[in-house]
């Protein structure tokens, strides 16, 4: 236990210093970037209390683009579609499994009093987008608790089951080589608890008394704690000096360790000033759940940490400002107006200007002086810069939901702008939702496994009412493992407004394809004309028919899209004559006025020669 301790600290004392200069000083300045803080409050450049506002580039794409990842998945119903992997037998109601496992997913998730999914999501995806990379820890909770009612003591139910919570950025610690979290040989998660938390761990027996009371002598006042001061200064919250208000910083680690030729997955809790270690433990969760889910946003496979719009646009967002705030500062000057009198002059003190006051001094004493002038060309530069911010963000048109569609002047619809959109946004735009719908998959194939391996409480079963053993059924199923799911992405689109347009514009085509078809099937149908040309024509109609099914399938209408248009082999059959049967002797039959050819002897085929 001791070589595992040691070996535990010396990992946690290597990784804190390679990462010390991420997790203080720079991610202070990345919050205060996305935040849109000045750098200095007061800025006294040109002159005292110039102007200083921060153009919140960084801050409004990243939530932009966070709020357009969570609702493309929310809205896309079911929220966790479940599949079933090989052959089951019906017997068993695989189906009805199936339906009731998205069913129970999707409620315990979006449950406000119990994970809140929407809202977690949300604060996992704007943190990975705006800083690269963001983690959340997936954990279990029993909330039960004791109440006393005069001699009795009661037991009270709280929430079972998962507990979703994003790490803070500088919380947490990893190697710097790009690693699934799965293969990392060893990551920690930074916690702070006050005196009353570790006591309240003492209590309950989860913590080592005598490793834990070592902690409470070394209350954390470390250089990585100015990240958490410097939000406590920012909301105006004044530190106490009283041990109630102490914080302590532990690391708890997760690391792969090697003994006698066998790999152990352990969990220890570390406070590196004291080296008290009060909590040890094996993972207790099967070997395909992970504790931790991590995305990497922009990183681009060579950046362990990504690379966050912060990051990519800070420059953008420190040049926009610069272009506002001297725009402001030069209107500021030429709305400052000054008057230049005689040498020796008392005008300026026996004189008041307002509005119809008489001065009384010879023409030319005063003379108005202007300062400076109003920029407004700077108004073009500052939108450049937008629109090249907008372009490296990914904030398009068709990410916003726009479309470029409309009817022409004679009233037909028309979505060829819209189709230059769509490309547009299927490059980035798809890509990013690909991203962050791999990590809602990866949540949802982690709760399921939660659920099947844990247990579900008895009172959210009976919510099921007759199809509680069916539930109940499919999870031990799956615990067991005699029955695969898997949860995957959606396929719906998400972007509904050029959904529509699409909607629109296939109409259209089907439209002129149901009027061409007629009229060739009339022209099929016309005793008039020639049997090669109705032949022809009803090839062409078949392969019409074909290439529109394809079509209709690119469009994303899967179901019922194939009964859109009508079959035509009939009468491609009606164009073929009847084959009349041989005679004998191979004669072959005349029409009536036409005259028998004679055969000719049919020729022989020479061989090659040898």
């Amino acid at each position: 236990m001791e070589e595992l301790r040691s070996y535990s600290f010396q990992y946690l004392e290597s990784m804190r210093t390679q990462l010390r200069t991420i997790r203080t000083s720079r991610v202070t300045d990345m919050r205060r970037i996305l935040e849109g803080r000045p750098k200095e409050e007061i800025k006294s450049f040109p002159w005292q209390y110039a102007s200083n506002v921060v153009i919140q580039l960084v801050a409004s794409f990243t939530d932009q683009l966070a709020a357009r990842m969570v609702m493309g998945i929310h809205n896309t119903l079911p929220l966790f579609p479940v599949k079933m992997l090989g052959t089951i037998d019906p017997k068993l109601q695989p189906e009805k499994k199936r339906e009731l496992l998205e069913d129970f997913l999707a409620t315990s998730a979006v449950d406000p009093g119990t994970m809140n999914l929407i809202e977690t999501e949300y604060t996992w995806f704007r943190n990975a987008i705006g800083y690269g990379c963001q983690a959340l820890k997936v954990n279990t909770v029993d909330e039960t608790s004791y109440r006393v009612k005069g001699k009795e003591i009661t037991m009270v139910k709280g929430y079972q089951g998962p507990d979703l919570m994003p790490i803070e950025y500088e919380d947490f610690l990893m190697p710097t080589e790009v690693m699934p979290v799965s293969r990392m040989p060893f990551k920690a998660q930074a916690i702070h608890l006050s005196r009353w938390d570790i006591e309240q761990r003492i209590a309950s027996g989860v913590w080592d008394k005598e490793e834990a009371i070592k902690i409470l002598t070394a209350p954390s006042q470390t250089a990585e704690s100015q990240p958490r001061q410097a939000v406590a200064s920012d909301q105006k919250i004044s530190p106490s000096a009283s041990e109630d208000a102490q914080i302590f910083d532990l690391y708890e680690c997760h690391l792969k360790y090697i003994h006698n030729g066998k790999t152990f997955d352990c969990i220890l809790t570390l406070h590196p000033e004291t080296r008290a270690n009060p909590k040890a433990i094996f993972k207790f969760y099967p070997a395909d759940i992970q504790e931790f889910l991590l995305i990497r946003f922009g990183g681009y496979g060579k950046r362990a940490y990504g690379l966050g719009l912060i990051e990519a646009l800070q420059d953008y967002q420190e040049e926009v400002t610069q272009i506002h705030n001297q725009r402001r500062d030069a209107a500021t000057a030429a709305n400052t107006n000054v008057l230049r009198v005689t040498p020796g002059s008392q005008l300026d003190t026996m004189t008041t200007l307002y509005p119809m006051g008489i001065i009384p001094a010879p023409p030319g004493t005063i003379e108005w002086l202007q300062l400076g002038r109003n920029p407004t060309e700077t108004i073009q530069d500052e939108n450049l810069v937008r629109q090249e911010a907008a372009e490296r963000a990914g904030v398009h048109p068709s990410f916003s939901g726009s479309g470029s569609g409309g009817p022409n002047k004679k009233g037909v619809y028309s979505a060829m702008g819209t189709m230059s959109v769509m490309q547009e946004g299927n490059s980035r735009t798809d890509m990013n939702l690909a991203l962050f719908r791999n990590a809602h998959v990866q949540l949802g194939q982690t709760l399921l496994g939660l659920y099947a391996n844990f247990g579900v409480s008895k009172e959210v079963l009976k919510r099921y009412g007759d199809d509680e053993p069916l539930l109940r059924e499919a999870l031990e199923a799956y615990s067991a493992g005699t029955m695969r799911a898997i949860v995957r992405a959606g396929t719906a689109s998400v972007n509904k407004e050029v959904e529509k347009q699409n909607l629109m514009m296939m109409m259209q085509n089907l439209r002129q394809h149901y009027q061409q078809s007629v009229g060739m099937l009339q022209m099929i149908e016309n005793p008039m004309t020639p049997p090669d040309i109705r032949t022809y024509m009803a090839e062409a109609l078949q392969g019409m028919n074909t290439m529109m099914r394809w079509a209709i399938r690119n469009f994303g209408v899967s179901e019922g899209g194939q009964d859109m248009v009508p079959k035509t082999e009939k009468f491609i059959q009606k164009t073929q004559p009847p084959q009349a049967p041989p005679q004998q002797g191979g004669a072959v039959p005349v029409a009536q006025g036409q005259q028998q050819q004679p055969q000719q002897p049919p020729i022989p085929q020479q061989e090659p020669p040898q």
